[in-house]
């Protein structure tokens, strides 16, 4: 079950295994408060693949860019 976080919030869930990262953000955009400009780390190492699989065993975190105030 992978682990998604963005911020203080976070979630374990079987939904996205096996699936693209994108459809993870898709699905999760609301529920962790995910914005379109935000960093992707997979597993600690930043990526720009959208398309990425997610396996099992991931952390996948949304990270703002530095120095961006939250609104």
């Amino acid at each position: 079950m992978a682990k998604f976080i963005c911020g203080c919030n976070e979630t374990d869930v079987t939904t996205f295994d096996g699936r693209a990262i994108s459809d993870a953000r898709n699905g999760l955009r609301q529920a962790l408060n995910i914005s379109d400009d935000m960093r992707v780390l997979l597993n600690s190492n930043e990526i720009s693949d959208m398309q990425t699989v997610v396996r099992a065993d991931d952390e996948i975190e949304w990270v703002k860019q530095g120095g961006v105030k939250g609104n």
